[in-house]
């Protein structure tokens, strides 16, 4: 059935770069490959380091359009599409809240992308299992619908406070004269 290969002793492991298999993309925006000498440089057809692509960019319109849907379409009385839109949001949730806690603990000052997305999971999580558990026949528990609309909320705090941000008092800067010391 199957031939027997001979194992070489002296036998080593491929380094990183020296097998045949190669990534055709990087899993993050703006990765470089090593050339030959230490300077790294963006690979071809790649966008340019720090560049955000449409394909790699972490969205919350995704799971939000979705948590919309399904509050439209539980309004529309049918309660079995709003629970598929809902079951469908959450990957994308998911998606958007690992990316905005890895933003926050990258130290980007992305903590309230970071709690909103994890807040906003979490309710349509909640929401979905509270759905699904209602007896069949039966009106939507009010605490599905809820947690559905506060999910839309909370995907929302992000962008009321970048609107209300210039209305935010600042602390103000104290410029305090220094006197040199007098060496004796």
């Amino acid at each position: 059935a199957f031939a027997a290969r001979r194992v070489e002793a002296e036998g080593r492991v491929a380094e990183p770069g020296e097998g045949r298999v190669r990534q055709r993309f990087s899993f993050r925006a703006g990765s470089c490959e090593r050339n030959e000498g230490t300077a790294c440089r963006a690979r071809e057809g790649s966008p340019a380091p720090g560049a955000n692509p449409p394909g790699m960019m972490g969205s919350r319109l995704l799971p939000l359009s979705l948590a919309l849907g399904a509050v439209l379409a539980d309004a529309a009385g049918v309660h079995r599409v709003a629970f598929y839109l809902v079951l469908l949001a959450i990957p994308g949730a998911a998606a958007a809240a690992f990316i905005g806690a890895g933003d926050a603990l990258e130290g980007k000052g992305a903590w309230l992308r970071g709690i909103s997305t994890t807040l906003a999971l979490t309710l349509l999580v909640l929401g979905s299992a509270v759905r699904e558990n209602a007896p069949r026949g039966a009106a939507v528990p009010s605490l599905a619908v809820s947690a559905v609309v506060a999910a839309i909320v909370v995907y929302g705090l992000p962008a009321l406070a970048w609107v209300l941000e210039p209305f935010l008092p600042r602390p103000r800067v104290r410029t305090v004269a220094v006197r040199a010391a007098s060496h004796l």
